[in-house]
Order: structure tokens, then C-alpha cells, then sequence
């Protein structure tokens, strides 16, 4: 979750593991500050080493290789989406029984290459040849095209001299494959295999895919930013950039208010070859005055549909922690619309910025839309990689915006937070209520794990002389109470994990009175010491795991949030995952910091955390 030096957090004791137990179902219960005690695992109980069933047999040394990385980017680079729960299902049965090898991988990406899906987003024919190569170079050897194989396969298919699985299959065989890619994708020790190509991550930038002849230059963002411009001064309306034309950013891009940016076609996600491209490039630097060092920023009233924004960051490391793919200024109405968004070099994918995230140039918000967008982050990292002072982790979205929508997005390896919803900055004494709504979007973690799901955040504030930061148990000063979340569906493969699903409030990351997190910052950016702020709860209801494992260490935590209500939350596949600092229950309630929380249908034994061993467990370095 962005926010600034406050995610290198303290590192309490380990604490001992307890199983999780498997979800039932409980009656309405009205949960208080009181202690509740913990009821004994139920026989037969599913714990992490008890599930031996398709989708949930942890992977060891010598054990088959679910490559589930590798299942999510055959929906997403083939198909623009994230897998359902259903193909997600069949294909850890399939590697399950088959293995993972290269004859196994292509047997499967073979399916999904000759499906009427595939087909139906790119017809067979010279019209579609260069979209079909470069989803096919994604796919099979994780990396953009280079320019003389793009140009031999466009040709070779425009002319109907070669069919695309037999294209498909030829990377397969490629010693590039044999060599570098599949030993990274069926790797025993690290489900996630990024984006690039193994020991040259940043070897093969995005090219133009053009229909006939060979890629030309970028186009530069001085032309495409005096179009905007133009558009603006006269009123207001579109900007249609051409079919796959990329645009190579080396300063932030402003779409100006009542401007529309989008591409010719209206491509979908599930077309994003056929996207408008907008990507960083070296010796990107932010525009003078700009609100930050975002690719992309949204003036009020904006809109962004239809266009592929790429960070490429395609590594780990390096990362710059203030770049953000967009970043909304607020406003009524802005949009981020059936886009894909990806690889974001910074810490998050998109921001949606209100008056009361002290951003400057942020303005009041009301009905901002976050909607039918892909979302990724492969290039990026969950864990913080030793000797590095980069933050390595990207949210999906932070939203500041208390009147946003944020619907029916796929967001697969994010890293961080999937979704963040905050209510204003940490040195606001009061904020705006938050009330935006979280609905039906779909979120997996294949090869990354998250810190959190979807979290509602109200932020912390520092210690003043001996009085220590943060909101004591009875005071309120924030306010979740209209923000609804709802419909969402979030599952992980046997190697990766969500260590807190549901998080109403943050005490988990950012520490309480009783235990004070000294490496939040403060207003210029030094660490001290302070707490989480208390607020007044969301609505949590139906939130599900699609039928598939989830591994976390907390399922529902409710640390910092009041009279908060949880209903019809099906975790029943939640599932221990073994190390971290964060208690491991199936739901979490901080002692003082949770009252008149309130619990329907929702998963098992409760977990009345007395010693706040909670404060700030989330930690980067698990």
C-alpha cells in the first residue's frame, strides 16, 4: 500500500503459527471489545498440509510444478483477462497430472490459441497478423517482439503461409524457450518469472506493430500532448491515436478536463494488441508542474479509454517508488475506462486523487469510474530484495476520490494492495467521509503475493510530546461508513499468498497507540513514530474466493474500524500459509480497536487479538 516511507516497517517477533482452520458458517453476531474465545479446529479441519486436493498441495522440492504464473498470462496475453475460476481450476488439474515441460506448456497454450475466443479477438487474415504476434511473443517467450521477428511472422501469417498455433508452436521450440523461458517458468524455488526476457530483462522494449513494413520510431509525446492541448482549448472532445500506435513517454503525458483520450476501434482488454500504447522510456522524468513523476495524469473531468498504458518495468529491481502509472486529479466524472494497465515502475498502477490527499492540483471528486480494466503487475516483486532501498511492491489501485466506483477489473500480480481505499492524508485532522464503491473485480495472485486484497485505510497520525500517535480505542476520526465492498473474488496458486485479505482499518501495517510503528514518516519524509487513526466501518459483503485456494495468514482483520459489518463473505478455501509476523486466523479482531463489528455468514472461529500482536505484522519482508 503507497504511502510513502511508511511501508518499511518494523519487524515484530514471529509470531507462532497456528492453523487455520477450515470457514464455516456462523449466525449474525454482534462482536465488541470484549474477549471472545477461540474454538478448537473441528475434526477434519483444512489446514495447508491436509489439503491435498487439486488446486491446494503446497509444491516442495521434487514435487510437480504447478507453473501458475504461466496459466495466468495465457488468459491475459492471449485473451486481455484474468483466467475464471473454472479454466483456473482445470488447468492446475492439468499440470497437476502432466507436469510442467515445454511439451506440456504448449499443449495447453495451444488450447487456448486455436479457442473460438482467440479467434473471435483476432481473426485469422492480414488484418489482425501483427496483433496476433505480438500476443503470441507475450506469451510464449515473455517478451515484446523484436523487430525482425515481428516483421518474419506478421508476413508469414498475413499470407496465410503459416496458421497461428503453428506460429504459437514455433517459439515453442525456439532455443530461447528450451533455454531461458521454460526454465523459468517450471522454476522449483520462484513462481514468478516477471515480464522480459531471463537475463535481459530490459533487452527487448516495446515496438511499433505496425501491418506492413518494418517498425518505425515511437511517436513522441510532444505531438500527441499539443493534440490534447488543442482539444482542450477548443471545448473539449477526443483524441483518437491510430490502431497499435506506441507512444514513447519520457515526461508525464496531461490529459486535460473534458478531454477524451482513446484509440481508433475502441479495442477492449481482451483486444489490447490492438491498443494504443502510451510507455515509459528511458530517462523518463516528470513534467514541470506536474502533481508527481505519474506516466499519465487525468485532469478533472478527464477520461482515459480503450489505451494501454505500460510502465515496463520488467525486473524486480530498479523501481522508483513516486512513479505511478495515472494518476487522477480528482474531479466529476474522470474516468479510467476498459483499458489495460501494466508493469508500473513505481508503487502503483493508478492513483485517484482527491482534495484531501494533499497532492497538488487535486481537486473535490464525486463519481469517478474505475472500471473493466486489466490491471498487472509481473514486473514487479511482493518481497523486499536484500541490500535494495527500492520499495519492490505496486498497488493495483489507491483511491483517495470518497465518491469513486471501482468495478469489474482483473488484477492479477500486483504485489501490494490489489485495492486501497484511503480517506484522506495523514496530517488532515479531519477528512471528507469515504464512500466509494468495490464491486465484482477479480483478483489473483499467481506468481506474486499481496500484502492485502482490499483494505480500507484511515491512515495514522505521529506522536506528539508523550502522547503517542494514532487514535486510542472510543475516538473516531475518520469515516468509512458509506464504502460498500462487494461481489469481489480473490484466489493464489500454492506458492504465493494474500497475508491479509479483508482489511477494515490498517492497525495491521501501520501499528496503534499500545504499539507504536516508528518508520512512518513524517512531513518531510523522517521516520518517527506514530499509529494507526480509527474510523467508522464499511460494508463487506459477499466476497468470495471463486471456490479456489486462498492462501493468506488473515482472512478478515478488523483493527482501527468500528461498527463495521461483514456479510455473506464465503472464505471457505482459505487455507494457512506457514511463516510471516501477522496472527494466523481465519478472522482477526484487534482488542479496543474493533466495536459493534458485526458478523454474518462469515469465515469460522473469531480471534480477539488481546496483545495486538497484529500492529504492523504486514511487512515487506514476507
Amino acid at each position: 500500500m503507497a504511502r510513502g516511507p511508511s511501508r518499511r516497517l518494523l519487524s515484530p517477533a514471529s509470531q507462532t503459527a497456528k492453523a487455520l482452520v477450515g470457514i464455516g458458517l456462523l449466525g449474525t453476531t454482534l462482536l465488541t471489545a470484549g474477549v471472545v474465545p477461540v474454538a478448537a479446529p473441528p475434526a477434519g479441519a483444512a489446514t495447508r498440509s491436509s489439503r491435498a486436493a487439486a488446486s491446494s498441495q503446497p509444491t516442495g522440492s521434487g514435487q510437480v510444478v504447478v507453473p501458475y504464473q504461466f496459466v495466468a498470462k495465457t488468459y491475459t496475453e492471449l485473451l486481455g483477462r484474468a483466467p475464471t475460476p473454472a479454466e483456473w481450476s482445470a488447468a492446475v488439474g492439468y499440470f497437476r497430472s502432466a507436469g510442467c515441460s515445454t511439451g506440456t506448456l504448449r499443449q495447453f497454450g495451444d488450447r487456448v490459441v486455436g479457442s473460438k475466443a482467440y479467434r473471435s479477438d483476432y481473426p485469422p487474415g492480414p488484418a489482425e497478423a501483427g496483433a496476433v504476434v505480438l500476443t503470441l511473443y507475450r506469451f510464449v517467450l515473455n517478451r515484446e517482439p523484436d523487430p525482425t521477428g515481428y516483421v518474419e511472422n506478421r508476413d508469414l501469417l498475413a499470407a496465410r503461409a503459416a496458421t497461428v498455433r503453428q506460429e504459437a508452436d514455433d517459439l515453442f521450440a525456439t532455443a530461447e524457450f528450451a533455454d531461458l523461458t521454460e526454465p523459468a517458468i517450471c522454476s522449483q524455488s520462484n513462481p514468478n518469472y516477471y515480464f522480459g526476457q531471463p537475463g535481459n530483462w530490459t533487452g527487448f522494449p516495446a515496438i511499433q506493430t505496425p501491418a506492413l513494413g518494418s517498425p518505425g520510431p515511437d511517436t513522441t509525446e510532444a505531438a500527441l500532448q499539443e493534440q490534447l492541448d488543442l482539444r482542450a482549448l477548443a471545448g473539449g472532445g477526443q483524441v483518437v491515436l491510430p490502431a497499435r500506435q506506441v507512444v514513447g513517454l519520457t515526461t508525464t503525458l496531461v490529459v486535460p478536463g473534458n478531454v477524451t483520450l482513446t484509440t481508433a476501434g475502441d479495442p477492449d482488454p481482451d483486444r489490447y494488441a490492438e491498443m494504443a500504447r502510451l510507455v515509459r522510456v528511458d530517462g523518463f522524468g516528470p513534467t514541470p508542474g506536474a502533481s508527481g513523476d505519474e506516466l499519465v495524469e487525468l485532469q478533472p473531468r478527464a477520461k482515459l479509454e480503450h489505451v494501454w498504458v505500460d510502465g515496463q518495468r520488467h525486473a524486480p529491481d530498479p523501481n522508483t517508488f513516486t512513479v505511478f502509472n495515472i494518476r487522477i486529479l480528482g474531479g466529476a466524472g474522470t474516468t479510467v475506462q476498459d483499458d489495460r494497465i501494466g508493469s508500473p515502475y513505481g508503487a502503483s498502477n493508478l492513483e485517484d486523487d482527491s482534495t484531501d490527499s494533499n497532492v497538488p492540483g487535486a481537486t473535490a471528486c464525486s463519481a469517478n469510474v474505475i472500471s473493466d480494466n486489466l490491471v498487472d503487475g509481473y514486473g514487479s516483486t511482493h518481497e523486499v530484495i536484500p541490500g535494495s532501498l527500492d520499495h519492490p511492491e505496486s498497488d493495483g489501485f489507491g483511491v483517495y476520490c470518497p465518491d469513486a466506483t471501482v468495478s469489474h477489473n482483473d488484477l492479477v500480480d500486483i504485489s501490494d494492495t490489489a485495492v486501497a481505499l484511503f480517506d484522506g492524508s495523514s496530517f488532515l485532522a479531519t477528512t471528507q467521509p469515504q464512500r466509494s464503491r468495490v464491486a465484482d473485480n477479480t483478483v489473483v495472485s499467481a506468481g506474486n503475493s499481496y500484502s492485502f486484497g482490499v483494505a480500507t485505510d484511515p491512515s495514522y497520525s505521529l506522536h506528539q510530546g508523550t502522547t503517542p500517535g494514532g487514535d486510542p480505542p472510543g475516538v473516531t476520526t475518520r469515516s468509512f461508513a458509506g464504502t460498500v465492498i462487494t461481489g469481489n473474488q480473490f484466489w493464489t496458486g500454492d506458492r504465493t499468498h494474500i497475508n491479509v485479505v479483508l482489511s477494515a482499518g490498517t492497525h495491521d501495517l501501520l501499528g496503534s497507540t499500545v504499539h507504536q510503528n516508528c518508520l512512518l514518516p513524517n512531513q518531510t519524509d523522517v521516520a518517527t513514530c506514530g499509529g494507526g487513526r480509527n474510523t467508522l466501518g464499511a460494508t463487506w459483503t459477499d466476497n468470495a474466493t471463486g471456490g479456489q485456494l486462498l492462501e493468506a495468514e488473515i482472512g478478515i482483520y478488523v483493527g482501527g474500524s468500528s461498527a463495521t459489518t461483514f456479510r455473506d463473505n464465503d472464505l471457505s478455501r482459505l487455507v494457512e500459509v506457514p511463516g510471516g509476523f501477522c496472527p494466523h486466523f481465519p478472522v482477526v479482531f484487534a482488542t479496543g480497536f474493533a466495536p459493534g463489528t458485526r458478523l454474518t455468514r462469515s469465515a469460522g472461529p473469531v480471534h480477539q487479538d488481546t496483545t495486538l500482536t497484529s500492529d504492523s505484522c504486514v511487512n515487506p519482508t514476507f
